[in-house]
């Protein structure tokens, strides 16, 4: 039906501009609309996200073929900034600020606006567009979230996400909010015109791209506020402070590590990360096989589970606790062979462990990442001692001990699948 209402407007807007320039000039606005997306706390434009750079370039030929060769003149040229709701009101204006400032210094010199004509006007934490996003999804406690909405004045987050329950919330906040976070830029087009005649009849305008409105339709849409001060030098690595750590994504990772590859350990583990920045961990290591002979070994089977907190953005420190328990047969090539007591009494205890993660690559599938992490833990043992040959005899037996000291480190690649809710962020 829009579809056809464009056509419809297009046709008639030709056949009064070829029989009454002037009338159409004064009733009718072209306008076209560029929409670029920011990640969580970023003020930087990164082409590769959500497709900005494709946009763009098209957006940029559009509005040249339009302006060069339609015979269509640019009024006003709008810059609007939107953040999502989880950081505080003076974060947020400069967040907005700095993406208006970041989209007017790259389109600038790509379209040569007269700054007589551009306007910026930032409208960080829109509820009004939280709530349009809101209703148009369909989940679980969208109309708890859109009662909240109609009857509240400001979000308070934690409020918010107890009236929707944390499934719904977890979804408005990886699928909603990011949403949010972008910059629109609209440019309003009329006839340009000589006495009553156009030099070229407007036969190029691309009707699938470019809606046609009444002259104070923006004004209507968007309320004129007086023009920003753009930043000199916007801070591109500010994070929003928010509820949730900045650039954590909910859900569950694989990994596997590599050190652990390279010792013949065959290994995975599993995480899954809660909004609050805590994740519960849970890797598995095993081998059975001699190290090319059989006085050369490291058998195990372990397990460590733990808990970890990530700090905020994505590429994050985390710190973090486990437990482990093992059993062991190992054998380093010299005298001894060393294995848990009668292959019953596994090793036990637990510690600390720090790491890194890195963020490789977005993919619409899923995240590819590093992570580096080093553990030190203390471990009650009891083992059996035998010489170091093909069925040697025991040495002793039952030696109980206590062990102090690194009991992991890894270098690990990581996986996070994206659902399937996930893939229109």
């Amino acid at each position: 039906m829009k579809v056809c209402n464009h056509i419809v407007k297009t046709l008639f807007l030709t056949i009064l501009l070829t029989i009454s320039p002037t009338v159409v000039s004064s009733a009718q606005t072209l306008t076209d609309t560029l929409t670029v997306y920011f990640r969580q706390g970023k003020m930087n434009f990164d082409p590769a996200y959500r497709n900005n750079g494709e946009r763009m370039d098209r957006f940029v030929g559009r509005v040249r073929s339009v302006s060069e060769s339609t015979g269509l003149k640019i009024i006003s040229v709008t810059h609007c900034s939107y953040t999502s709701p989880e950081g505080s009101a003076e974060i947020n204006e400069r967040l907005a600020a700095g993406r208006s400032s970041t989209l007017t210094s790259i389109l600038s010199p790509k379209l040569n606006f007269p700054d007589s004509i551009v306007k910026a006007i930032n409208l960080p934490a829109d509820y009004s567009i939280l709530s349009e996003l809101i209703s148009s999804s369909s989940f679980s406690g969208r109309d708890a979230a859109l009662d909240f909405l109609s009857s509240s004045d400001g979000l308070d987050l934690a409020a918010f996400r107890s009236a929707v329950g944390d499934g719904a919330y977890k979804y408005i906040y990886n699928s909603i909010f990011p949403k949010m976070r972008r910059h629109e830029v609209i440019i309003s087009f009329i006839p340009e015109i000589s006495g009553t005649v156009i030099e070229e009849e407007p036969d190029t305008v691309d009707i699938q791209e470019i809606v046609l409105e009444p002259d104070d339709s923006l004004r209507a849409e968007l309320p004129l506020a007086e023009p920003v001060v753009e930043p000199a030098a916007p801070d591109t690595s500010l994070v929003e402070p928010a509820e949730e750590p900045a650039g954590v994504k909910t859900g569950w990772t694989v990994k596997t590590n590599a050190i652990g590859i390279a010792m013949a350990l065959a290994n995975a583990a599993v995480e899954y990360q809660l909004p609050c920045g805590v994740a519960f961990h849970i890797p598995f290591y095993y081998s059975g096989v001699d190290y090319f002979k059989n006085t050369l070994k490291f058998r195990t089977v372990t397990v460590q589970p733990g808990v970890r907190y990530y700090f905020k953005g994505p590429d994050r420190f985390w710190l973090g606790l486990h437990l482990g328990v093992g059993w062991y047969n190992v054998a380093y090539g010299g005298k001894w062979r060393i294995q848990d007591h009668g292959g019953r009494r596994p090793a036990y205890g637990g510690g600390l462990d720090l790491g890194y993660r890195l963020l490789l690559k977005e993919a619409p599938y899923g995240d590819w990442g590093l992570e580096f992490s080093l553990g030190g833990g203390v471990y009650s043992t009891c083992s059996d001692k035998f010489y170091n040959e093909e069925n040697g005899p025991y040495s002793e037996t039952a030696i109980k001990k206590t062990f102090f000291g690194v009991d992991g480190a890894g270098i690990s690649i990581t996986f996070r699948p994206n659902r399937r809710d996930r893939r229109s962020r």
